[in-house]
């Protein structure tokens, strides 16, 4: 009886799985301290959702909105519609007169209501209603829609949260979602065909978040007050969606550009190191108004290329991850660790880096004939930008192992690049034998920093 309840569980569970919501974006992505905003998420199975999740405190939800699927309208109905947004922007609340009500008009509780909708349901009628549709773009993972209006305390702690979305079925995969004190500003809103562009959005503060959606072809520019100094232009893009299963490439690439009014570019930035999302450090020659651009290296887009730019005065400095690794060894610096001569037979971790440009950092280990030996380098999973390569001399010299690319058993995480190398070799006599590591292209600086594991092989489970 207990392996047809366990084979029923194996069975039931993708469904459940399948069944559960699934939310592709969340626009804007971010918020500030002590406001409230209304967030549209895109995605499917949104129909029934009983609730939201947010991590950690100061965030409420307090009210979730059902966006109802919006039918294809023929272009008389369409004409319509668009008749009576026109009439009450214009701030006329009565609907255009209808001889008779025809027997292919689409209904939709949205379009029943047009004069009576909060402005973001009422934007979003707008924007359906004057998007072509184009087959070659349509994404069905994203067309479904939410509104869940969100407010966060005066105290709410900053940083990163995740937000959830649930129904009976099960629950979504968590999206990304910030907190900053910094106040925030949106992109321009959607302009209809043979409309007017509004002027691009103009920030006055000197520190601020920028909220923004790119799509197909789109630029976004904003005009931003700028001091004279160093500041620092913090771009997230890929970090929202980090892999795209119908994309290609198969993530969001933002590129970042600073133009003084005329147009002329001052500064560029389209990655961070291996970081798809750029960091633009720029010294500001004057106080004055300046262009902020940013798009698609390839100039593609889609709702779910959502970003945060966020602009702060000073030259930030890169950011590493959090974690260190191999956390259950005390590591030494890689200066101690040069002078002495390590025993192949005891597990030791070296933390250094390579400071200069083509240094190459080396530590002398004593080992014994039939000895196994591992040195294991760890640096892109916790941010540094090194490509780390080990190479082990005899003590006569000779090179009798190398190792670069090491690749990860488990093709998991946001790292597309396993460039941290592993070595293992079997010592052929006794004597003191020379591990080197070095960058593979030669570079180095502060932020090339590293850990380096060394002794004989640890078990795990493989």
């Amino acid at each position: 009886m207990k392996k047809f309840y366990y084979l029923t569980a194996l069975v039931l569970l993708p469904l459940i799985a399948q069944s559960a919501p699934y939310a592709g974006f969340i626009y804007p992505s971010s918020m500030q301290q002590g406001s409230k905003v209304r967030v549209v998420i895109g995605g499917q199975k949104l129909h029934t959702i009983n609730g939201c999740f947010i991590s950690g405190e100061g965030i409420k939800v307090t009210k979730i909105t059902q966006i109802p699927g919006f039918p294809y309208p023929d272009g008389h109905q369409r004409r319509y519609l668009l008749n009576q947004i026109e009439r009450i922007e214009n701030g006329d609340m009565s609907s255009p007169k209808m001889i008779a009500m025809p027997e292919n008009w689409r209904k939709n509780k949205l379009w029943d209501n047009l004069e009576q909708l909060p402005r973001l349901e009422f934007d979003l009628v707008v924007k359906y209603l004057n998007t072509p549709r184009n087959p070659l773009q349509a994404t069905p993972s994203l067309r479904q829609k939410l509104i869940i209006d969100l407010e966060a305390d005066v105290n709410a702690p900053p940083g990163v949260r995740s937000l959830r979305i649930w129904n009976n079925r099960g629950v979504s995969a968590p999206k990304l979602f910030y907190v900053s004190p910094l106040p925030h500003y949106a992109q321009q809103k959607f302009t209809p065909p043979g409309k007017p562009v509004p002027p691009m959005p103009k920030i006055s503060q000197f520190q601020s978040v920028l909220n923004g959606q790119i799509m197909p072809g789109e630029t976004d520019s904003f005009r931003v007050l700028l001091d004279k100094g160093p500041y620092t232009f913090t771009v997230r893009g890929r970090t929202f969606q980090p892999f795209i299963g119908d994309a290609v490439p198969g993530h969001f690439q933002p590129v970042i550009r600073l133009l003084n009014l005329q147009g002329k570019e001052l500064a560029f930035a389209d990655d961070e190191y291996f970081n798809p999302d750029p960091t633009l450090r720029f010294k500001v020659p004057w106080r004055g108004w300046f262009i902020l651009e940013i798009r698609d290296n390839l100039y593609r887009g889609r709702e779910d290329f959502v970003y945060t730019v966020t602009i702060e005065k000073g030259f930030k400095e890169y950011q590493f991850a959090a974690k260190r690794p191999f956390a259950d060894l005390q590591d030494k610096s890689e200066k101690l660790m040069a002078a002495e001569i390590l025993d192949a037979g005891k597990v030791q971790l070296i933390s250094g880096e390579l400071k200069t440009v083509g240094e190459t950092d080396v530590f002398h280990i004593n080992g014994k004939k039939g000895q196994r030996f591992k040195a294991v380098v760890c640096a892109r999973p916790f941010g540094s930008p090194l490509d780390g390569a080990l190479t082990l001399r005899a003590p006569d010299g000779k090179i009798v192992a190398s190792a670069d690319d090491t690749p990860s058993p488990l093709n998991t995480g946001a790292i597309v690049q396993q460039s941290d190398p592993e070595l293992e070799y079997v010592f052929a006599k006794d004597g003191v034998y020379a591990l080197a590591l070095r960058d593979l292209s030669g570079r180095g600086g502060k932020d090339f920093r590293y850990y380096l594991r060394v002794g004989p092989p640890v078990p795990d489970f493989a």
